[in-house]
C-alpha cells in the first residue's frame, strides 16, 4: 500500500478527473444495460466498481503484514504452508459410489487408474440416515444415490484390491453416522494389516449441517453433536493425523457465500466448546478440523477463502488461546458444482473447470468436482474421466501450482476480502447473540436464510435477471440426450441377501454383547467410539447400531421451533 500522502492525493485527483471526463460519459452510453455485480450475497450488498486503486486499500486501512503476511505464517491468509510442491499442489478427490459394494469397487479402481488421489465414498440415503438395506424405510432407495453399506464385510468388498494406504487420503461424507463410518475405516485398516498412522481418512462428520440445511438427521441435535465430537476427541487422544470433522459452508450455499461460512464457523465453535468443556486444550485437537468452503465465482471465491483463513486464525489465537500454528492454519476442502444444469449438460464442463480454477487459485488443499452429467445420471466413465482431467490440466498445464496466493495485493481482491470478512463476522455475531448454532438452527435462522436467498436466486433465474446460459438464455430446441439414471432392480435383492448371509455367519452372541455395550456407553458421557468400533469388528450392522442410538437418544422430530 502506498503510504505517501502526496502520492495518494495525486491518485485521487487523477481518479476524480477520470470519472468526470471518461467514466460518466461512458456510463451514459451504456445506460441501463450495465448491471453491476453484487458481492457478499448477504448483509453487505456493495456493487462492484469499475476500477480499484490504492485509495480503496487506504479506506480499509490495509496493512500487508497484519492483513496478509507470508505463506505459512499468521494470520495464514495465504495458506498453511510456506511453499508449494508443484507436483502435488492439492489432492485430487473424486466422490463416487452407487449400487452394491461390488459395483462401486469397480468404479473406484477405474478412478484410481485415471489418476484420482482420494476416493470419497458416496453412501446411499438409507446408509446416511442409519438404516440397513433390509429395513422398510429403505425400500426404493437402496443404492440409488450412493453405495449401500451396512457391515464391515461391505467395506472389505468395497476396497477389495485397494489398500487404504495406496491413496493419499480416503473419505466419506457421513455425518450423524460419523462414529460408525470412522470405526469402519479403522476396522478395515486392521483387516488390511494397516495401523491408523499408515493412511489418512477424511470424515465430514458435521452433524449440525444436517439440521440446518440437508435434513438427513435422525436423532436429536444435542446427542448428534456429542457423537461428532467423540470422534474428534478419540483422534486427539490417540494422536491420529486424520481429518476428524469438516465444518461445512458448502451445504449452506443457498444462503449466500458469507452467511454460509458464518454458519460453518458457528458449527465449529459449538464443537470446539463442547470438546474444551471435556478438558482438552485447543492445541490438542484443532488441527483435526477442516472447513468445507463454497465460492466458485472467481473473485468472490478467492476472496472469501482468504477471509475465512484470517478469521479462523484470529479465532484460534484470540478466542481459544492457541499456540500451535497447526491450530491456526485451517485446511480447506472444496467441491465444484458451479450451478451445473440439466440443460445443455456439456456446458457444465466449462462451469466446473472455472469453479475448480477458482479453488486452485485460492490454494484450497483438497478439491473434488462434479461430473457434467451428474444432474441426470450416475456419471459415465467418460464424464468421470473428464472430472479427473479437469484438475490434472489445472495442476500440470498452468502456472497455478507454482505461485501462492497470486491475487494478494490486488486492490480489488484485498478490498473484497475485507468486505467479506466483515460480512461473515456480522452473521456470526447475529448467531452468537441467539445463543450459538444450535439455538439458531432450532429457531429456524439457518433454514430461513437458505430459503430466502434460494427464493431470490429462483426469481432471478425466472426473470432472467440472473443469467443461466442454456437455461434462461441461449437455450436450444433440441437438447443432447443423456439417459436418465435408473437403478438396477437387482441391487436391492443382492443387498438383502448379503445382509441375511452375514447375520447367519457372524457370532450373534458377540454382536448382542457389543450392542449392549454401545447402549451402556451412550447413556453416559464416555466416548462412544471404542464401543462402536468393537461392534463394527463383530459385524454388527450400521442399522443395528443406529437403532440403539434411536432407542437411547430418541428420534428427531420437526417441531414449531424449527419453523421458518
Amino acid at each position: 500500500m502506498l503510504e505517501n500522502k502526496k502520492k495518494l492525493d495525486e491518485i485521487k485527483s487523477k481518479k476524480d478527473n477520470w470519472e468526470q471526463e471518461l467514466l460518466t460519459p461512458a456510463l451514459e452510453k451504456v445506460g441501463p444495460k450495465r448491471q453491476q455485480g453484487v458481492v457478499g450475497i448477504g448483509h453487505l450488498e456493495d456493487p462492484v466498481k469499475e476500477i480499484y486503486t490504492p485509495l480503496d486499500l487506504e479506506e480499509i486501512d490495509f496493512d500487508y503484514l497484519k492483513d496478509v503476511g507470508f505463506p505459512g505464517e499468521y494470520p495464514f491468509v495465504r495458506g498453511s504452508e510456506p511453499t508449494k510442491d508443484p507436483g502435488n499442489p492439492w489432492i485430487n478427490r473424486v466422490y463416487a459410489g452407487s449400487g452394491t459394494p461390488e459395483d462401486s469397487n469397480k468404479r473406484f479402481k477405474f478412478l484410481l487408474k485415471e489418476g484420482a488421489e482420494e476416493i470419497v465414498v458416496a453412501a446411499d440415503l438409507p446408509t446416511q440416515i442409519g438404516y440397513d438395506a433390509d429395513h422398510s424405510m429403505s425400500v426404493g432407495e437402496v443404492g440409488t444415490v450412493g453405495v449401500s453399506l451396512s457391515t464391515l464385510r461391505d467395506w472389505e468388498i468395497l476396497f477389495d484390491g485397494i489398500p487404504l494406504n495406496s491413496m493419499k487420503r480416503v473419505g466419506i461424507l457421513g455425518n450423524t453416522i460419523g462414529p460408525i463410518a470412522f470405526a469402519f475405516f479403522i476396522a478395515l485398516g486392521e483387516k488390511q494389516g494397516l495401523s491408523p498412522d499408515e493412511y489418512v481418512v477424511h470424515l465430514q462428520n458435521d452433524a449440525l449441517k444436517e439440521y440446518g440445511a440437508r435434513n438427513t438427521q435422525f436423532i436429536p441435535i444435542r446427542p448428534a453433536v456429542r457423537l461428532a465430537t467423540d470422534v474428534v476427541r478419540y483422534c486427539a487422544e490417540k494422536r491420529m493425523n486424520w481429518n476428524a470433522i469438516n465444518a461445512c459452508a458448502a451445504h449452506y450455499g443457498g444462503a449466500g457465500t458469507t452467511a454460509a461460512h458464518a454458519f460453518a464457523f458457528a458449527a465449529a465453535i459449538t464443537y470446539i466448546d463442547y470438546i474444551v468443556d471435556k478438558g482438552l486444550h485447543i492445541d490438542d485437537f484443532a488441527y483435526l478440523f477442516n472447513i468445507f468452503t463454497i465460492g466458485e465465482t472467481t473473485f468472490t471465491g478467492v476472496s472469501v477463502i482468504r477471509a475465512v483463513r484470517k478469521i479462523w486464525a484470529r479465532m484460534m489465537k484470540e478466542r481459544y488461546g492457541a499456540k500451535d500454528p497447526r491450530s491456526m492454519a485451517i485446511k480447506m476442502t472444496a467441491y465444484t458444482v458451479a450451478e451445473a444444469s440439466a440443460q445443455q449438460p456439456l456446458n457444465n464442463i466449462v462451469r466446473i473447470a472455472l469453479g475448480t480454477q477458482t479453488y486452485a487459485l485460492a490454494g484450497v488443499d483438497y478439491i473434488f468436482n462434479a461430473s457434467y452429467d451428474e444432474g441426470l445420471s450416475i456419471p459415465t466413465e467418460e464424464a468421470a474421466r473428464v472430472c479427473i482431467r479437469t484438475q490434472q490440466i489445472l495442476a500440470k498445464e498452468t502456472e497455478i501450482p507454482f505461485v501462492i496466493d497470486p491475487f494478494a495485493g490486488s486492490y480489488f481482491v484485498e478490498s473484497l476480502t475485507a468486505k467479506l470478512e466483515k460480512d461473515i463476522l456480522h452473521y456470526l455475531e447475529e448467531i452468537e447473540e441467539m445463543g450459538g448454532a444450535i439455538d439458531a438452527i432450532e429457531g429456524g435462522y439457518f433454514q430461513k436464510k437458505v430459503v430466502e436467498q434460494g427464493m431470490n436466486r429462483t426469481i432471478g433465474y425466472a426473470t432472467g435477471d440472473k443469467p443461466h446460459v442454456g437455461v434462461n438464455c441461449h437455450a436450444v430446441d433440441q437438447e443432447p440426450q443423456i439417459p436418465l439414471f435408473t437403478q438396477d432392480s437387482g441391487v436391492a435383492k443382492k443387498r438383502l441377501e448379503s445382509i441375511k448371509k452375514i447375520k447367519q455367519e457372524r457370532d450373534n452372541t458377540k454382536v448382542t454383547q457389543c450392542l449392549n455395550k454401545v447402549r451402556q456407553v451412550a447413556q453416559t458421557d464416555e466416548n462412544i467410539v471404542p464401543a462402536v468400533l468393537d461392534a463394527v469388528r463383530a459385524y454388527a450392522t450400521l442399522g443395528e447400531i443406529c437403532d440403539v442410538w434411536r432407542d437411547v437418544f430418541g428420534t428427531f422430530e420437526f417441531t414449531k421451533s424449527y419453523s421458518i
